[in-house]
């Protein structure tokens, strides 16, 4: 008798615990998908009062799994939003953007951006360039179609702009300190010279070879990759690459 009242009580804790469970779980780095999910889960979880919680983690790890290739509504509100007087994306450029988009971490949203939109003209001052920012716009430009540039690069790369201008600003400011960035620049190398008209660029310019060709940020600044890896945490555990089936 009393292991059936312990046992109910036990379930009922459960219960309880529910919603408080997963509200913890949400305000840990794991990511739904992700290979170290459950380990993360349960390394946040575990500190609570209660141990109960570590047992939900691998449920919790799983409530998105079967929605892992859709496009997050925030990407999606982005992509169909209009950008007067540019275009909406059309095409297979849309179709890689869009695909790079799902595997984007889900804390990656820019308060700031409006949409992801197209030129058909190339100012003067940016020939050659692939694409340009402003305050509400991600903008491809006709050069952004040459075999030479990787799109999702370029979108990753514009994406950053807008991150470190808001959602990142904190770290944005740390970069800087940490980096010694006055207004005659910093020392070190660079990993793209045009990181040394400005810090903003300079730290973009890292965290996108940081994502993409992180051997190479390695050779050029360990220092510097190593700081991206302690400060941005799970702000860059990208999603495994998927498409959604036809």
């Amino acid at each position: 008798m009393n292991f059936v009242i312990t046992l109910l009580i036990f379930s009922l804790s459960v219960d309880a615990l529910g919603s408080t469970c997963e509200e913890e779980f949400k305000k840990s780095d794991a990511i739904p998908g992700q290979n170290n999910c459950t380990s993360m889960c349960v390394s946040h979880l575990a500190n609570l009062a209660t141990y109960i919680c570590t047992l939900e983690c691998e449920k919790f790890c799983k409530i998105k799994s079967k929605n892992q290739c859709t496009l997050n509504p925030f990407w999606e509100n982005i992509l169909s939003a209009d950008g007067p007087p540019f275009k909406k994306l059309s095409g297979p450029i849309k179709e890689r953007v869009r695909n790079f988009l799902k595997t984007l971490p889900e804390k990656i949203q820019p308060k700031s951006l409006q949409a992801i939109v197209q030129s058909s003209v190339e100012p003067p001052y940016m020939i050659g360039n692939p694409a340009t920012t402003t305050d509400d716009y991600i903008i491809l430009l006709p050069a952004a179609n040459r075999p030479e540039f990787q799109i999702e690069r370029i979108i990753f790369h514009e994406i950053g702009h807008h991150m470190i201008k808001n959602e990142w600003i904190t770290l944005f400011k740390k970069y800087k300190i940490d980096f010694g960035w006055t207004k005659n620049g910093r020392k070190g190398n660079f990993i793209e010279l045009d990181g040394k008209d400005s810090p903003e660029e300079d730290l973009v310019n890292n965290l996108e070879y940081f994502v993409f060709e992180k051997n190479k940020l390695s050779e050029s600044n360990p220092l510097i990759k190593t700081w991206i890896e302690k400060n941005f945490k799970s702000n860059l555990n990208f999603r495994e690459k998927c498409h959604e089936k036809k």
